[in-house]
């Protein structure tokens, strides 16, 4: 219930951030705000597709390039420009000759010259008919001065387009109009010219619609040949024949240049016509995609990312994000290629923008349900804790190996009111471990963390056979740890349970190794606070071997930082010694008390003082006589019960000095002479996959 409550959270959440992705790439859609790089992905667009040579048949440049120059200042005649309109004249008979098409030529004569020259002029262009000529002057209703007006236009059989042309903000030529300033471009002009047949201005999507120049190709994709051959009729005929010839100039000195998307080189104007003029011939094969269908794609693409979210985690949702954005920049090529412009940028802009909000969403909501989930495992909330560690391949609320840095939790293997201890296996070394999480509550007081770190430290710096050894402890953003060695075998509580009390020499054996490593933490400034069976591990070797555990309650010896007051204590209530009970300092002798109470446990199978209930139970570690095991268990030697009832004495000054004396003193009484104290070495072996499970408690 609470896990479908809180998918339809994240849900909601995901859904408000894809929206606003949405609306943020709307709105830039609205204001243009992307123009810059939207024209940038046109250009590569355009370069992508490459040269359309299909498109350049039929069109052929005539241009004014350097070349001409020298050819009319060699023969000493006026080079200057604009040339002398009789140079025009004699062009333009000598492409009639040759039964081009169409002549455009892109050369403005509005203002009158010598009156021989113009004549000729406009006596070649009447008697070379279908020849189109260009202005950049205007007026009222599309009017003109061209060969001396309108009237003089009809009696050569010419008509004009209009060359003024609008770059795009960064200076780029992207587009043509039907018509400006009342005036037919160009282009359009020329491709009426040549088929006899008017363009509407429908086909544009209105008289000043903004339409793609279909670009053929980069500068010199069109054929070309100098103005000065085609004057001196140095060509073949055929060249023009039933072609357009487009006529302007390429020379530099000029500047009839235009940057266009197709190269970072500049396009001459001639060219720039004969793509228009090209565009227009083919029925404009580039349009623009309306503005409510790309408002539609933001939305959509948002959306798609909104879908993912909800079924991948955070690093599928970056992935899908990104191949989402590669989806839409082939398919914005795909839908170039066949004759649409999309907006590319606003749409890749909701992509990215509802992306990177799921993934922060994402990364904020498996943060809160890391830190909630680990404070479950370290609190042991087993249902929760065999869904994720049993669930299967996938996704999952929580990996394993993310609920501690650098190990990969595998099952639970024991459990106590300070937190729960887990198999798991060190990825850095791939080598088995038992790590203990503490429960969230214990880890959150700042005082209990402190000392946590600094005393963990110290039990891992402890290296004694019967001390188990502590490889790592510390905070991982905040869940305390502590990685130890996982062995193979089983705890002394569960043993006592199963079998009951155990014989004589082997309590002798148990209790001398677990005195030395009780002495080796108290060697080191550690008082262990919670000696008891569940902490005391017994391997499967023969002779079986102790090690002692859990070392995360411990305190040095002259720590007093308040954690232990009156009415509080930090143990297990069976074997607490009655200054730990009344919330004193504690000294070693604290831990002395506790290994006679297992040394009780071990030779009777039962606690010291089993009561009803926990006070009686405080009651009688504090006033109660210890009690003898020889009337627990008949056939013991009575002089165990005074072992005993020294190492349980009220007053810590009366017990043992040490636990090794406490042991010496239990073999002796019970008849054991044969105990070796301390193992040389460890005879542990680390714990197979078919091993059975290692219990280790608080």
């Amino acid at each position: 219930m609470r896990e479908a409550l809180q998918q339809r959270r994240r849900g909601a959440l995901l859904l408000v951030v894809a929206l606003l992705a949405a609306g943020l790439a709307s709105l830039a859609h609205e204001t243009d705000l992307l123009r810059r790089p939207e024209q940038q992905t046109i250009d590569a667009r355009y370069q992508i597709r490459g040269t359309q040579r299909e498109r350049t048949k039929g069109i052929v440049l005539v241009t004014v390039d350097p070349a001409t120059f020298d050819y009319f200042r060699q023969r000493k005649m006026p080079a200057q420009w604009p040339f002398p309109r009789r140079y025009h004249a004699r062009v333009i008979e000598q492409l009639a000759g040759s039964r081009a098409r169409a002549i455009a030529f892109d050369v403005q004569f509005t203002e009158p010259t010598d009156a021989l020259d113009d004549n000729a002029l406009i006596e070649a262009v009447g008697r070379a008919g279908d020849v189109v000529l260009s202005t950049t002057e205007v007026g009222a209703h599309g009017s003109t001065d061209v060969l001396g007006g309108a009237e003089a236009l009809r009696a050569a059989r010419a008509r004009v387009g209009n060359t003024n042309v609008t770059p795009d903000s960064d200076g780029v030529l992207r587009n043509m109009q039907y018509s400006v300033e009342g005036l037919r471009s160009f282009g359009v002009v020329a491709a009426e010219v040549a088929t006899h047949r008017a363009v509407p201005a429908s086909l544009f999507g209105g008289p000043r619609a903004r339409v793609p120049i279909d670009y053929a190709g980069g500068p010199g994709t069109f054929s070309s040949i100098s103005y000065s051959r085609v004057y001196a009729r140095q060509f073949s005929p055929s060249l023009f024949a039933g072609k357009i010839v487009v006529v302007g100039s390429s020379a530099p000195s000029l500047q009839d240049l235009h940057q266009t998307p197709m190269s970072s080189a500049p396009m001459a104007g001639p060219e720039v016509v004969a793509n228009e003029t090209a565009t227009v011939l083919a029925g404009i094969p580039l349009r623009y995609c309306s503005s409510a269908a790309t408002v539609l794609l933001i939305v959509l693409l948002a959306l798609l990312v909104w879908a993912g979210g909800l079924r991948l985690g955070t690093l599928g949702v970056a992935l899908t994000g990104a191949g989402l954005l590669a989806l839409w920049s082939l398919a914005s090529q795909l839908v170039f290629d066949a004759g649409t412009v999309l907006d590319y940028s606003d749409p890749a802009a909701s992509l990215l923008l509802s992306t990177g909000g799921t993934v922060l969403v994402g990364m904020w909501a498996d943060s809160r349900e890391r830190q909630r989930l680990r404070a479950l495992f370290a609190a042991d909330a087993t249902a929760v804790v065999d869904e994720i560690l049993g669930a299967p391949a996938g996704p999952r609320p929580l990996e394993p190996t993310a609920i501690i840095a650098g190990y990969r939790i595998e099952s639970a293997i024991a459990r106590g009111g300070m937190g729960v201890v887990y198999r798991a296996t060190q990825l850095a070394l791939n080598r088995p471990v038992a790590i203990k999480l503490i429960a969230t509550e214990r880890a959150d007081e700042p005082v209990f963390r402190g000392r946590f770190e600094r005393e963990s430290q110290l039990a891992a710096s402890i290296e004694h056979p019967n001390v188990i050894p502590v490889y790592e402890a510390g905070d991982d953003d905040g869940l305390l740890f502590i990685a130890m060695r996982l062995v193979e075998g089983t705890d002394l509580a569960e043993t006592l349970a199963r079998d009951g009390p155990l014989a004589p020499a082997r309590t002798a054996r148990l209790i001398t190794q677990l005195a030395g490593a009780l002495d080796a933490a108290h060697a080191h400034g550690l008082v262990h606070r919670d000696v008891k069976p569940a902490n005391v591990l017994l391997t499967l070797d023969e002779p079986e071997h102790l090690y002692l555990t859990d070392f995360g309650v411990a305190k040095q010896v002259s720590a007093e930082d308040g954690m232990t007051q009156a009415g509080q204590w930090v143990g297990t209530l069976d074997y607490l010694a009655p200054e730990q009970i009344r919330g004193e300092v504690l000294g070693a002798s604290a831990d002395i008390y506790a290994l006679a109470c297992v040394l009780f446990h071990c030779l009777t199978g039962n606690i010291p003082f089993p009561r009803d209930n926990d006070a009686a139970k405080l009651w009688a570690h504090v006033n109660a006589l210890p009690p003898a095991a020889s009337t627990r268990r008949p056939g013991l030697p009575k002089a165990i019960d005074e072992v005993i009832a020294r190492g349980m004495g009220k007053d810590p000054t009366a017990r043992f000095r040490t636990a090794a004396d406490l042991a010496s003193a239990c073999a002796r009484s019970l008849g054991v002479h044969e105990v070796q104290a301390t193992a040389t070495e460890s005879p542990t072996r680390e714990r197979s996959e078919s091993s059975p499970p290692t219990a280790i408690s608080e």
